[in-house]
Order: structure tokens, then sequence, then C-alpha cells
């Protein structure tokens, strides 16, 4: 069997071309490359002389630490045991052999040799020795740069700018640098010192503003800039500025900010700017005028609190600002009750009496009472609820009516009444004619007008819907006789297709097309579009305060226009696609006959802003869970016919603190999201808003706020932020310091649903995270991207966690513990909510030596934080990924030293150079064999001669 290296010739003029060759592969060919990313991480390449033996097998990487020379045995390469098995078929390049040892550990010496193997699995000596220390990464930290606080000076005085307050975490500054950026040019001495100099020029009676930037570089040439801006006055004082006084208000109210109270000693006040820094967001119309103006923002019952900041300038560019506070209180809108349509019944019916068609505009009603008024007295089975029935005795007669009053109660203790009556009707002997139309046809049908649907008591309390009529065409309207039904539901009331516009749909005593925010709505749809028989639920962003229902018709143009009990109407757009084409073609040829009769005219448009977005859901007062939840906006519409919807940016608030919990921009869902899990906290208020950004990165306004309430799911009773069908018991211990972890306040273990296993989420020794606020399992199924269940198997599920950090945009890092260890080749994924994929989040996931846990990093507000901003919590769902034999992870990398080959002769050599010579190693490397295939081809012709 050959070695690994050519093989000597037998002649001296041979034998002095082999050492030629054998010098010329020592100094070119072998490449070692050593990195650390992380503990326990540190990366060794190597490449070596190709063996030119024609049944060549593969080779073989011996390694070893702790001291140089054999016996090489090796054992914590992530890629096994010393020795190291590499087919030739499985090397990348066969022609330039080379090899990468992973997982080692930092700051370790290991040395390495080289067999070659043949295919009779005879092996060469070894190769000369390697040895190799591996690096230990040190992550530097930027510096902050401090060029100290605004000036205010005349002109001749000399001035300091300091930068003594500038930091580094590492405490390594090595340069600081001092430059103007505007305002009249200076002379600064000692601008490279961390305080510099100057001599406020002349300005004039004008004044002037300097702005100086510092800029801080550390050893390791991170770099930080600061700002300070110097005013430079000449008999001009700075202006004084006057925000008013603070207001309280109730919310609805049109609010005045007023600034007229701002003065300036010497010179008029030129500007003023007004800006919004505390409280829910409102739309301050005049920021740039002495009095700016808004609409008071709907609030809990709790206020809110709006603070505003005015700055004002004066002629000679100083500047002065000023805070004022706006309260607004809660303004408690009485509710508005409904008791339902009048009706008539006959004795011996049930009638039920419906109130729920009553609204309150913060929707928060909590009493119904019904009491009777007029009448022989019944017996109501639940007059306390919005709904109640009672028997018609047998002893009314016809011709009496019975009346009744419902009274709806709000939080803040308003109320509102409405009555009803049911009729006992008189019967009238009506006589049937015979009639006969004008082509002949018998129509047996009677003459009478709309009757009144009698109302009875269904199995399911399903409420009365009205539909249109598919098979009436004579255009009499059709009574439903009251009677119940075989399946428990009431029967339908069935209005004609062909009713004019005008008809009231108000039949059976019922309001069929009711236009208000209720818990239950009904609406009008034609039978194809009811699935069940049910009437559909049709909420509207704006209730309408109506006891007597509405009434709706639909134009061609598609205008629905909604006609309420006040006579008042308003008008909807609806979706209706024939007619759009037809008015689009009909506008087309409209406009070819005015160009045609035009001159031509040579238009410059610049492009538009796309449409405000449109709020669909939630609405308004939506009671939503905290899982789930979707975001979702009306269509994109641009002014530009061309652009189309690139991105869109979504954001939650909270409602009392006005604090951002969500900030994230989508490009895969553009007009509904699922905001992520474990980001929303439970019974809290919240209001959210979008804005569509087109594909010339312009971006809308934002849409109007909504705001919502988290519904109470009662999933963890002790609050400890575990799911109580999560919980681990008191036996369980993953972090082996034998205190159970329920004990520990720094760790938190969970049991997986349907298994024996449990996993747990440790913020030890983590300097920033400063609390574990819950932790949760989830079925990765939920998520909309299926995984390949033949490759890759999640064996803990989707682990879910949210901490809190010391500061908003700090690093943290967190140690997920296994009851067992992770597979080798297994890795940590992470799902993204937004784009609805899975993310390999290796490079920033350490494993243990033993691999019974793992330390993922995460940067608030920046990879790994699924709520997409700097807001001091960090939430993230990812898990562990056990990958099949067929899969294979890619890394980087970084950070080479350099180290020294030892030892020496026979077979495979390996070298060792710095990551910025690999560049010209590789090149010396392609060199040097073509060279030395150059000459052993010269010495075998030699030799067969």
């Amino acid at each position: 069997m050959k070695k690994v290296h050519v093989q000597l010739c037998a002649s001296v003029p041979s034998l002095l071309l082999y050492l030629f060759v054998l010098t010329t592969c020592l100094f070119s060919l072998f490449i070692l490359v050593n990195t650390a990313s992380a503990a326990n991480d540190a990366e060794i390449s190597l490449a070596w002389d190709k063996n030119t033996e024609t049944d060549l097998l593969g080779y073989k990487i011996y390694y070893k630490t702790d001291v140089s020379g054999e016996p090489y045995e090796g054992t914590d390469a992530y890629e096994g045991a010393s020795p190291i098995t590499v087919l030739v078929e499985d090397l990348p390049n066969p022609d330039a052999p080379s090899y990468k040892l992973t997982q080692l550990s930092e700051g370790t010496t290991y040395y390495m040799v080289v067999t070659a193997l043949n295919r009779d699995e005879a092996e060469s000596d070894y190769s000369n020795e390697v040895s190799v220390t591996t690096s230990v990464e040190i992550i530097n930290e930027t510096p902050t740069a401090n060029a100290g606080m605004d000036q205010l000076t005349t002109e001749g005085n000399l001035v300091y700018l300091n930068g003594v307050n500038s930091s580094d975490p590492e405490d390594s500054i090595a340069e600081y640098q001092w430059q103007q950026i505007s305002g009249p040019s200076v002379s600064l001495t000692h601008s490279s010192f961390v305080e510099a100099s100057f001599t406020a020029p002349n300005v004039g009676p004008d004044g002037a503003s300097l702005t100086f930037e510092l800029t801080v570089t550390d050893q390791e040439g991170l770099s930080d800039t600061d700002t300070c801006i110097v005013n430079i006055v000449w008999l001009n004082e700075a202006p004084v500025a006057d925000a008013g006084a603070d207001q309280t208000v109730t919310e609805g109210e049109t609010v005045t900010l007023s600034g007229q109270g701002s003065t300036d000693s010497d010179d008029a006040v030129l500007s003023y700017q007004w800006t919004q820094t505390e409280g829910p967001l409102v739309n301050l119309n005049g920021a740039n005028t002495a009095q700016p103006y808004f609409t008071a923002p709907d609030v809990s019952a709790d206020g809110e609190s709006l603070t505003f900041k005015l700055l004002v300038e004066d002629n000679g560019g100083l500047i002065a600002s000023d805070y004022c506070v706006v309260n607004i209180s809660w303004l408690n809108e009485a509710p508005t009750a409904n008791a339902g349509e009048d009706t008539t019944a006959s004795p011996g019916e049930t009638v039920m009496l419906d109130g729920l068609n009553s609204f309150d505009p913060e929707g928060d009603i909590v009493s119904y009472t019904w009491t009777q008024t007029s009448g022989r007295l019944v017996a109501l089975t639940t007059p306390t609820m919005a709904t109640t029935t009672f028997m018609v005795p047998d002893t009314l007669i016809e011709g009496d009516t019975l009346s009744f009053e419902l009274t709806v109660k709000d939080s803040g203790g308003l109320q509102a009444s409405d009555v009803c009556s049911v009729e006992i009707p008189v019967i009238v002997s009506e006589q049937v004619e015979d009639n006969t139309n004008n082509n002949g046809n018998n129509n047996n049908s009677e003459e009478t007008p709309v009757t009144v649907a009698a109302v009875t008591e269904s199995d399911d309390d399903a409420t009365d819907a009205v539909l249109p009529d598919e098979e009436a065409d004579n255009g009499e309207a059709i009574a439903n006789n009251g009677s119940e039904s075989d399946d428990g539901t009431t029967d339908m009331v069935s209005p004609d297709q062909e009713e004019s516009p005008n008809t009231t749909n108000n039949r059976g005593g019922r309001n069929n097309a009711t236009n208000s925010n209720n818990l239950i709505e009904n609406a009008v749809l034609p039978d194809e579009e009811a699935d069940n028989g049910q009437a559909a639920v049709t909420p509207n962003n704006e209730p309408q305060a109506s006891n007597a229902g509405n009434d709706a018709t639909v134009s061609d143009d598609g205008q629905a226009s909604t006609t309420n009990g006040d006579g008042n109407s308003t008008t909807n757009n609806i979706d209706l696609v024939e007619s759009d084409a037809a008015v689009d073609e009909e506008t087309d040829a409209e406009e070819e006959i005015v160009q045609e009769n035009q001159p031509n005219v040579t238009e410059v448009s610049e492009n538009e802003s796309p449409y405000q977005p449109e709020i669909v859901s939630p609405q308004n007062g939506a009671l939503v869970s905290t899982t789930q939840l979707r975001l979702e906006t009306g269509a994109f519409m641009d002014p530009d016919v061309n652009d189309t919807h690139h991105k869109t940016q979504w954001q939650v608030y909270q409602k009392n603190s006005g604090v951002c919990v969500v900030n994230i921009v989508s490009v895969s869902f553009l007009t509904a999201i699922l905001v992520p899990e474990m980001v929303l906290d439970e019974e809290t208020n919240y209001y959210w808003r979008a804005r569509f950004i087109d594909n010339q990165n312009n971006a809308s306004d934002w849409s109007s706020s909504a705001y919502f309430v988290t519904s109470f799911s009662g999933n963890d009773s002790d609050g400890n932020g575990v799911p109580d069908s999560q919980e681990a018991d008191i036996t369980v211990d993953l972090n082996g310091d034998l205190i159970p972890d329920v004990e520990q306040s720094h760790i938190r273990s969970i049991s997986l649903p349907n298994s024996e296993n449990h996993i747990g989420l440790s913020i030890e020794g983590s300097p920033t995270v400063t609390s574990i606020l819950s932790m949760a399992a989830l079925d990765p199924q939920n998520t909309s991207t299926e995984m390949d269940q033949e490759t890759e198997v999640l064996p803990y599920g989707l682990i879910n966690f949210k901490v809190s950090v010391a500061n908003p945009g700090d690093k943290a890092t967190v140690t997920i513990f296994f009851d067992a260890p992770a597979p080798k080749g297994a890795k940590w994924v992470k799902y993204n909510t937004i784009q609805d994929m899975w993310i390999d989040y290796s490079p920033h996931a350490t494993f243990a030596e033993d691999r019974m846990s793992v330390v993922l990093t995460f940067k608030d507000g920046g990879f790994g934080d699924d709520d997409g901003i700097k807001n001091g919590i960090i939430v993230d769902p990812s898990g562990l990924e056990i990958e099949s034999a067929q899969s294979t992870t890619l890394s980087e990398t970084t950070n080479s030293v350099v180290s020294e080959g030892g030892g020496g002769g026979g077979g495979c050599f390996i070298a060792a150079s710095t990551e910025g010579e690999t560049g010209d190693a590789m090149l010396m490397l392609s060199i040097g064999l073509f060279l030395s295939l150059a000459i052993v081809r010269f010495l075998r012709v030699g030799n067969r001669r």
C-alpha cells in the first residue's frame, strides 16, 4: 500500500527531485484553520495532499489532547472518537482533500495526524503531526459616546466640549474625535482629546446654533457617536415656552392646546412645534401652530393621561420647551333598551320577549329586567335575562293587550327602558274568492294583507331570520304561521324577492335586519347564503340606537342604504363584480371620447401613498383570546394603479399605559396576521392599528385605532406562568442542583403534554434576564407550515416562553435543560409566526458537552424576539429538532488562529495558517499541486526510460 505522500526514487537525481517535491508540499499544500464560535464549539479544519494510490478508499484522521505523540486517542470531537474515517467520495474535493473537526473544547491543544487507507483496508504510516490550540471568542461590545449637555453662551466666550461621560463596557476607549457638523465654522482645539474647546464666533443680532459630533472608538475598532448643540447669542435671550395649563376632558371632546403664552424678551416667537410624548396616540391637527387640536380618544373607566411637548424657536434660532398634560376621563353613555316589536298571539301559545337588540356604546350591559305594565298578569320564565317567555292564558279574549317594559343597566349605573305589547287579535272571517288572472291561469291565493307571524318557543331558542323567497313571484308576502318545526327551530318568514326597495322587513313582529353591535344580530341573506337556515351575523362599526329595526336596499351602483327606525339612513359599499365591470367599461368608453377631443398634454405625476387601511377585526370593544388572535384589515388600495402591496406595519399598545407591545412589519401576510402567543396579557385593554407600504416604499396614514379586551382563560390558577395541565411535580430537578425546580424562581420546568418527558428553562447566571414570565409547550402541528416528519422531529414539541430583561434592547441568555441527552446532530430551530416559517437557530444555540442542556442567546427587539420591539420583553417559540442522516447543517468559520506543524516524515502532511493567509495559501496550494503532479509525471517517464 502506498503512503499518502509520493514515494522515494532509487537514483540520486530522482531523490533530489523527490526532496524538492517534499519541500514544496510542506511549504504550500497543507492548511489547518482553528476557530471557536462559542464555548465548547471550537472548530479545526484540516487539509492535506492527495494520495495517488489507484485503489485509494479514503483517509483516517487521528487526534488527541494533552501531549504529543502516540497513541492518538481523542474522544471529544462531534464527528466521533479518534480515528475518524473519511471516504474519498465523501470529500468535497478529492483532489484537494480537507476535513473539519467541530464542537471541540475551546482553549485546548490538539495533536493530529492523517493516514491513507486503500480498499484492502491497508493503512499508510502517520503523516507529520500538527498541533493547534483552539481560541476563545471574546465578544466586544460597542462603546457609548456622550458629547455632554447642550450649551448656551455668548459670542467671544471660550466654550469647552467634554466627552468624559462616554463609556465602554470593556473600559477600552482608544480614541476620541470631535468635529463640527453645522453652524458657523470654528477652529477646534484638541479635537482628538476627551475635551475640546473653541472660541464662540461673532454671530450678530440673529445669533446662531453650532452642532458638534463626538465619535469614540474602542480598542477593537467599534465606535459610537453623539452630538451636542451650542447656542451662541448676541443681545438675544432664549424664548420661554408655555404649553398652557394641564386640562381634564372627557372622551370624544375636541381638545385645543395653547402655546400662546410663550414669550421672547427681545424677539417674536417664530415657530411652534408640538409632539405627543406619552399616552394613547392621537391625530394632532395643526402641530406647527400655536393652538393645535385633537379629539379625545375613547378610554376605559380608569381614564388616560396624554402628555404633549411644545418647542418654540425664535428668530435667532434659540429653542425652548414646555410640557402640558391632558387627562381624559371616561364618559359613560347610557344604554339603549330594545324590547322588540309588538306582536300578536292566541291563547295557549308561548310568546318570547326578546331584548337582545338592546345595546350599550361601551358594550357592558350588566342587567336586564322585564316587568308587566298592563293586561292580565302572566308568569315570566326568566324576567332578569335578555329573553324571557310566557304562556298566553286561555282566559284572555280577542282584543286584549298585554304590555311589558324592559329595563337595561350598564356597569356605570345608567339605564334605559323600552316597552312592547302582545295583542290577542280579533279573528275576522274572510271570503275566499276564485280569481282568474289575465292569462287564464287560476289563482287560488287569498288577497290578504301581510299577517304577523306568531312567535313560538323552539327547542334550541334559535332566532327567527328573514330570507327572500325564491318561489314567490306574485309580489305577495308569505306569512309564517308560527308553528314549531320538527327540529325545534322557529320557522323563518320569507319576503318576496321582487318586493320594492322601500318595503320594511319587519314581518312577524321581529326586527329582521338590525344594524347594531349586539350579542346576536340578524341579517337578511339570500337562501343559498344561509347554510344552516339561521340569520347571519353582520356587525357594524357604529351601532345604531334604533328600536324599530332597519330597512335595507341595494342600488345598482353597489351602495347599500340602511334606513333606521328614526328615519335616518346610512350607506355602505357592497362588492358587485358584474356591476363594477359594467361601470368600468362605460367609464373607459367615456374617457376615450373625452381624450379624442382634448389637445395633447404631457402630464407629470408623483407617486402617491396608499390609502389608509380599514380596520376589520377586532373592532372596538371586542373580547378576544390571547391565543390565535388575528389582526385583519381591509384590502390594499393605492391611487397609483401600478403600485402593489409590499408590506404592512402592525402595532399593538396597552390601552392604559400606552406602551407599545407589538411592532411588526410583515411581508408574507399583508392584510391579516396572527399575534405571537404570550405577547399579550389576559384581562387587559389594548388598541391596535396598521398601515400599508407600497412597492415604492410609500407608507399610508395609520388606520384608525380599535381597542379590544383580552379574555381570562383560567388555565394558570397559581399564576406562575405555566399552564395547570403542564405543571411539573415536586420530584423534577432538571438542573441537577438537588433542589426541586418548583421551589426555585430562576427555573421553570414543565411536563410535556401526552408524554412523560420534562423540559426546563433557567435564567441562572444571566446578568440581563430578570424573570421568567411564562412558559408552555405548544403543538407544532398548530403552525400552518407543515414539517417533514420523515426527516425532522421535535421530541419536546414547540417550547414558547416569555422573559423580561433589565433594559430594553438587552441581549439575554437562557438555558434549556432536557431530561435526556440531545442526540448528536440535533439542532435548535425557531418558528417565525409572522413569516410562517421555520428557522435554524443554531448560530445562537450552544449545547453542553453532555448534551443535557443548550444555552440560547436572544436580543430584545432583535434576533429571537417575536414581538419585534425593544420593550424589555422577549417572546420566543422554538424547539429541539432531530434531523435524519439525509439532513446536513452548515456553519460559518470565523476567527482563525496560527498553529505550527510538528513531527516529520511520511504519508500525509498537515500545516497551519491564519485566516488572513487563507487566500494566499490556497493560491500556493493550487500552484504546489500543479508543480507536484508535473514533477511526478516527469519522474515516472524518466524511470521507464
